[in-house]
């Protein structure tokens, strides 16, 4: 096993997503992804598309490790 940087590391921080229990933060993936398979109408995916657009302008895909791959 290669004794390199690791990729994949706890970063400490305040925000709200870092203060939410690990539970409560995969209820929200599970949820999240049951609805994307169960939603049929274009409008509510579209709403949804669009909110996680949002978040995701500002989390500053720079400064977060992994997301400017993504």
């Amino acid at each position: 096993m290669s004794r390199g940087r690791t990729r994949i590391a706890y970063s400490s921080g305040g925000t709200l997503l870092h203060r939410l229990h690990p539970l409560v933060k995969l209820g929200w993936l599970l949820l999240g992804t049951v609805l994307v398979f169960a939603v049929q109408s274009p409008w509510v995916v579209l709403a949804i598309l669009g909110g996680l657009g949002w978040m995701w302008r500002r989390l500053a895909p720079g400064r977060v490790r992994g997301l400017r791959l993504a």
